[in-house]
């Protein structure tokens, strides 16, 4: 079957006109009992083939299952590369980050750019990113846990862009079991509506596994960051730009958390009301832009935000 399969195919590749077709394209059939598909890659003059073959049915035939379209994964535009880099580059710039940490943007519904496996803040602009799946094996030479930006990506088609982040006093925080509060501008960005601030991921150990990363996708939520004991943090946002700024907002919270703390005035009197909050959360006259900008003046390859 297989070869009858292979020499119509390419029977009809060389004799029919030209005609559109896509980057790759797969001829299968499923062994319903199994529910597998058996596979092979065949190289001739069509990118791609992936032939299977049928359990016991005639090649041709009711059968067989309707043909599926697998086109190759998008590459990633210049700008998007570039922008990613920035980001990365800006974290780093902020003290978000330092050897440890990486960030990525959505390319479509199954796909982003994680940047390179390198300290962010030494990206060069040679350093390109590697496109991977939302779901399934990593590919060879990404980080285990951008584990944690498959799974996000997977469960919230809003969000554009995730920062794994290593921001200092939100890690004191977190040996504390705590998260910042809204008690200024930048907290409120955070803030849940019993008073809480972000989500605690209670694990201090790396997630270098599908389902703790599944786990921790569940734990964030419909929220916009989550904090892990000993582990640094996972802002998420509708873009780059917006993750970026989040992280250094979530930060700042922090900062003002631990410093009420050390004066002893970390309580309910130092909080913004909930109307307060809910008032601060504002995003109009570019807030996240204009942090964008901050975090980005000098760098050597300045771009438009994507």
């Amino acid at each position: 079957l297989m070869v009858q399969l292979l020499g119509l195919i390419t029977e009809r590749a060389t004799m029919a006109p030209p005609m559109a077709l896509p980057n790759a394209f797969a001829i299968g059939a499923r062994d319903n009992q199994a529910g597998t598909v058996l596979s092979r890659d065949v190289a001739f003059n069509i990118p791609a083939v992936r032939i299977v073959s049928c359990k016991s049915k005639p090649l041709i035939g009711e059968e067989m299952n309707v043909v599926s379209i697998a086109p190759n994964p998008p590459v990633a535009t210049e700008d998007t590369e570039r922008a990613l880099r920035q980001a990365a580059r800006a974290l780093a710039r902020g003290g978000l980050v330092h050897a440890y940490g990486h960030c990525s943007v959505r390319l479509d519904a199954e796909h982003f750019l994680v940047c390179a496996a390198k300290p962010m803040g030494t990206l060069l602009p040679s350093d390109a990113g590697t496109v991977v799946r939302t779901a399934g094996a990593l590919p060879d030479g990404v980080l285990g846990e951008v584990r944690i930006h498959q799974q996000v990506y997977a469960r919230r088609a809003e969000v554009g862009a995730i920062c794994r982040i290593m921001p200092p006093q939100t890690g004191l925080l977190a040996l504390l079991k705590r998260t910042p509060r809204a008690r200024h501008g930048f907290g409120a960005y955070f803030a849940k509506p019993d008073g809480g601030g972000p989500v605690l991921w209670d694990d201090p150990r790396l997630l270098r596994d599908d389902a703790a990363a599944a786990r921790l996708a569940e734990t964030l939520g419909a929220g916009n960051a989550l904090v892990m004991r000993a582990n640094g943090a996972v802002v998420v946002g509708a873009s780059l730009v917006e993750a970026v700024a989040l992280s250094w907002f979530l930060e700042e919270a922090a900062r003002v958390e631990t410093g009420l703390m050390n004066m002893g005035q970390d309580g309910d009197h130092t909080l913004l009301t909930r109307d307060e909050t809910i008032a601060r959360q504002v995003v109009a006259g570019r807030v996240y832009e204009r942090m964008w900008e901050h975090l980005t003046f000098g760098d050597p390859e300045i771009v438009a935000p994507v």
